[in-house]
């Protein structure tokens, strides 16, 4: 949007809300944060947010609100389940499944679509495709909402979302889930002097002796 249309947005916000009585410094950093976004999406976002919020909102709401009027409120991971029950039903463990959402074909990517259709565990499956949907939608979201997308995770990394979401349980584990194990560091054997008894005379002896060097 131009200079000229966030300011009168930013008018907008300090008409109604006057008890926050908004300083030049604080337009103008309002301004600023909001010229990278449509002022359609930005007016309607405003508008909604006037009418809904008893106190002015902050740039961040602002942008969020901006974001769901132009791409809709984030979709839920459980009710993006569906679709992987739809197309279980129409394809089976042995079809190629085909999503509309592109989140919910990483996921099942992730997890493993013949794992999905064979295992005998369906609330696990779905808790954890509904937590790993919801962390890659957030995550998505907040790179529109900053219009600062994140750089991709470095090769050889997993992403943080994908560590502690597809573990699978002990019991009715699904067929083919990944496992992402940790390494993790030896222990170091304890010396003698670390493993031996000490007595109090002893330990004054050799407090004595490391002293005198």
């Amino acid at each position: 949007m131009q200079r000229s249309e966030a300011a009168k947005l930013v008018a907008i916000l300090a008409a109604a809300y006057r008890d926050a009585a908004i300083s030049d410094a604080t337009a103008d950093v309002y301004e600023s944060m909001l010229l990278d976004l449509p002022f359609p999406a930005v007016q309607a976002a405003i508008q909604r947010l006037v009418c809904t919020s008893k106190w002015l909102p902050t740039i961040a709401e602002i942008r969020a609100a901006a974001a769901d009027q132009e791409r809709g409120p984030v979709r839920k991971g459980v009710e993006a389940w569906g679709d992987v029950l739809a197309e279980i039903r129409r394809t089976g463990a042995h079809g190629v499944p085909s999503f509309v959402d592109p989140l919910v074909a990483d996921c099942v990517n992730a997890m493993g679509w013949r794992g999905l259709c064979l295992g005998d565990n369906e609330a696990a499956d779905r808790a954890r495709f509904a937590e790993l949907y919801d962390a890659l939608a957030a995550r998505g979201r907040a790179d529109v909402v900053s219009g600062r997308p994140l750089p991709a995770p470095r090769a050889g990394l997993a992403p943080a979302s994908r560590i502690g979401l597809l573990l699978p349980e002990a019991k009715g584990k699904p067929a083919g889930a990944p496992v992402i194990a940790l390494p993790v560091a030896p222990k170091a054997k304890p010396t003698a002097a670390q493993s031996k008894t000490w007595t109090a005379a002893e330990l004054d002896a050799a407090i004595s002796k490391g002293g005198s060097k």
